[in-house]
């Protein structure tokens, strides 16, 4: 069984994907968590934090001061996030 050009292009028609002008419309993504013209790191609470992560006998394996992150975070999301990015 083939499907010819045409049936291709109707289905696309029915799904709405096509404008009738030949071109495409695309995806479309509604606005959800953020409010338009305003910044979103703007709506977060910032806070400068240090990391340091050792080594059970006490050897500093990572150390990183002044990470600003979420001020929301744990302590361990902070490690994880400045020690791997």
């Amino acid at each position: 069984m083939t499907i010819g050009i045409a049936a291709v292009g109707a289905a696309a028609d029915e799904a709405g994907r096509d404008d009738g002008g030949g071109g495409k419309r695309g995806l479309t993504i509604g606005r959800r968590f953020t409010q338009e013209g305003r910044d979103p790191y703007q709506t977060v609470r910032w806070a400068r934090r240090d990391s340091r992560i050792v080594n059970p006998d006490g050897s500093v394996v990572f150390e990183m001061t002044d990470a600003e992150v979420p001020a929301d975070w744990s302590q361990v999301a902070v490690d994880i996030i400045v020690s791997k990015y």
